[in-house]
């Protein structure tokens, strides 16, 4: 990625679409850290989340005690609450 395009999201000029979105409370770094990944890489971390909503559902299925929770799943917040919404 171009010094000037990560420029442009870590200080949007005002009156763009970034700045719009800043204002609106969208955390643009988030953006410019999966701009800087390749494709392969996003597909990778695709298929993680996608597993990582793979393992709430069957821990749901099961009624898996919290204690079994793995850390390297990352948030068992966020975990706990796409399981609950994406489970069914």
């Amino acid at each position: 990625m171009s010094k000037e395009a990560e420029d442009y999201f870590l200080n949007p000029p005002p009156g763009s679409a970034a700045a719009r979105a800043v204002d609106f409370g969208i955390d643009l770094t988030l953006t410019l850290q999966n701009l800087r990944l390749t494709p392969e890489e996003r597909i990778r971390q695709l298929d993680d989340f996608i597993a990582g909503i793979a393992y709430w559902c069957r821990a749901k299925q099961r009624r898996l005690r919290l204690h079994e929770y793995s850390s390297e799943w990352g948030d068992f917040e966020l975990w706990h609450g796409l399981a609950r919404h994406l489970c069914v």
